[in-house]
């Protein structure tokens, strides 16, 4: 699945292990266009249980957002493209040390992400287990924080030597 003739889908695994996006961003942050062989490449690694898409709602309007985000699905994929691809040529030559899971630069991000992969991905049982099986949800996809852009702004009116 992952072999060099599936470059588009490596790709986008690494441009996911730190954060769920969008299709727009995720073409944007490989440099290539939105366009069928994305979209081909998305619904491949979905159907291989890699990523997953969660809709989610606008919790101010109750509506359903227009476009999904995708997320690794897979938790070991996340570690493995996160923690071992990167040293990986030293772990083959015998040069790697490790010293703790704990130590690795951003593994509390990386456990939350893992947290919330473990919900997503057993939620029926979840909710049956904490009573809430029967019930209805407006979404249980997972919460979205928006970056605020700054805009450039020019000054207005003259400025006073």
């Amino acid at each position: 699945m992952l072999s060099d003739s599936n470059t588009l889908k490596k790709d986008v695994l690494h441009v996911l292990v730190r954060e769920s996006l969008g299709t727009a961003e995720i073409a944007e942050r490989l440099n290539r266009e939105r366009n069928g062989h994305m979209s081909e490449a998305l619904e491949e690694l979905k159907v291989a249980g890699f990523i997953d898409e969660d809709g989610g709602v606008n919790p101010a309007t109750g509506r359903r957002a227009r476009t999904g985000r995708y997320r690794i699905r897979d938790n070991y994929t996340r570690f493995f493209l996160r923690y071992v691809l990167p040293v990986s040529e030293e772990i083959r030559r015998g040069a790697y040390r490790f010293s703790s899971l704990a130590a690795l630069p951003g593994w509390e991000s990386l456990m939350g992400f893992q947290f919330e992969n473990l919900v997503m991905n057993n939620l029926p049982t979840l909710l049956d287990s904490l009573g809430l099986g029967n019930r209805s949800f407006v979404s249980a996809a997972a919460s979205r924080a928006r970056r605020a852009r700054r805009a450039c702004r020019r000054p207005r009116g003259r400025f006073r030597r």
